[in-house]
């Protein structure tokens, strides 16, 4: 399939409501409610905690859910700020996720790549 007609299959509003998709109702509006507790969108917010609730959310699941909007946001930030060059932020990702461990990953999911980064981070102190 070609990236446009992905694009425009993904982005129809069917798909926040229809049953059948690859996708539970409580995983999108999880993820729903951590892009929109970062936009953020207050009244978006509202909505996709209540729909989460009625597709049998736990209190913990939504706020883990906003936890991992807010730490993905966070490292985005830091990268874009240290304007970290995308080739060696890359090749780090490479060396982290290639073979071993769980899911392919030799470190923990937590262990950020190391580039320029780290280095600048390091002269800092």
């Amino acid at each position: 399939m070609s990236f446009g007609r992905r694009v425009i299959t993904l982005t129809t509003p069917v798909i926040a409501f229809a049953p059948q998709t690859a996708l539970p109702g409580k995983v999108k509006s999880l993820v729903g409610l951590a892009v929109s507790s970062q936009i953020p969108c207050r009244y978006c917010v509202f909505a996709d905690t209540e729909f989460a609730k009625l597709e049998g959310a736990s209190e913990r699941e939504i706020a883990e859910a906003v936890a991992a909007g807010s730490i993905a946001r966070q490292y985005i930030t830091l990268i874009e700020g240290l304007q970290v060059d995308e080739k060696a932020y890359r090749r780090d990702w490479e060396r982290l996720t290639s073979g071993g461990g769980a899911n392919g990953a030799k470190k923990s999911a937590a262990a950020a790549p190391a580039g320029k980064a780290t280095a600048r981070m390091a002269k800092a102190d």
